[in-house]
């Protein structure tokens, strides 16, 4: 199997220009990586956002995501469908935002995932944001409707998942792996404000490394493994997730899923780069600043010791003089 999946991609590259042109834009190191998971010899990232959204598809496989939101979130949710993951706008002028994977659950709350490599590209603000939205598409009313008819007591509460590859740097003094965030009261009354945030760390996750005991551990031991054999033990272990694993393998073999991985990976070492050349300016303005700082400093510096060497010279000449008067 894994020889065919090679020589379906020797193929590929060889006819599909295309597909060849995004190929070789990846980094070596990547093209490496794709090739050593067709090989199988890694396991590909399950959190992948091709494969993510592929393997919990909500119309396909709702059981699949319904479980996993459950473990997370902590209280059982069913998935009844997808929504349209593009935010709304308000005009020709808003900025639309495109959320990873947007559901409706059985309750008639909503929730999203949202798969984030590195915590720095999913800041606090663009999680409420997102949450903000999912709120806001529930009051939104047709044409043909009257207001009147509405009252905001039919809104549903909004659940927002993230998933942190690289956690964001609000995360690293903890040791905890998920965070529950739930508005309170100071003063100890409680009002359900309707936004739920859950924040998943798997890097701290992964060094905690704790033992597949309940639903939510198996699930996040699931997305860490990256070799065959742990993968190979873990699926003996829990053989209810063979099929989930089945399923992100046979993707492996569909040229259209390759290729939008391809363009994933792409997309993610652009993002990375503006961010770089972001902190890069960030550091030059800083190390100029330090300079101009550091030219004043020198300069007061050169004044002082002028002053001094005044005050020396003033005093020597006041010595003098006492000297001849005595």
């Amino acid at each position: 199997m894994p020889m065919a999946k090679i020589n379906l991609l020797t193929k590929w590259l060889s006819t599909d220009s295309a597909f060849a042109n995004i190929y070789y834009q990846l980094s070596p190191q990547k093209q490496k990586l794709y090739h050593d998971i067709l090989m199988g010899k890694r396991v590909p990232n399950l959190l992948n956002d091709t494969i993510f959204k592929n393997i919990f598809h909500p119309d396909k496989y709702p059981d699949r995501l319904s479980s996993l939101i459950s473990s997370i979130i902590g209280q059982e949710v069913t998935v009844l469908h997808s929504l349209s993951g593009e935010t709304t706008a308000n005009s020709i002028y808003s900025k639309r935002g495109i959320l990873d994977l947007v559901v409706r659950f059985k309750n008639q709350s909503f929730g999203h995932v949202e798969i984030q490599r590195k915590g720095l590209f999913m800041p606090p603000e663009r999680s409420v944001f997102y949450s903000a939205d999912l709120i806001k598409r529930q009051y939104s009313i047709p044409e043909n409707e009257l207001k009147s008819n509405y009252d905001y007591t039919s809104i549903m509460p909004v659940y927002s998942i993230i998933f942190m590859e690289e956690s964001h740097p609000a995360f690293a003094g903890s040791s905890e792996y998920i965070h529950h965030f739930r508005q309170k009261s100071d003063s100890g009354v409680e009002l359900e404000l309707l936004q739920y945030y859950d924040y998943v760390c798997l890097d701290i996750f992964r060094k905690k490394h704790p033992e597949a005991a309940g639903e939510l551990e198996r699930w996040l031991t699931f997305f860490s493994i990256r070799t065959p054999s742990e993968m190979t033990q873990f699926l003996l272990e829990n053989p209810a997730l063979q099929p989930v694993y089945e399923s992100a393998i046979m993707m492996m073999s569909e040229r259209k899923e390759l290729m939008y991985m391809f363009i994933e990976e792409l997309a993610n070492e652009d993002v990375a780069a503006v961010i770089n050349d972001t902190n890069r300016g960030r550091i030059r303005k800083l190390e100029a600043r330090i300079e101009d700082l550091e030219a004043l400093l020198a300069e007061k510096d050169e004044t002082i010791a002028k002053k001094d060497k005044e005050m020396v010279e003033k005093d020597n000449q006041i010595r003098e003089l006492t000297k001849r008067k005595g």
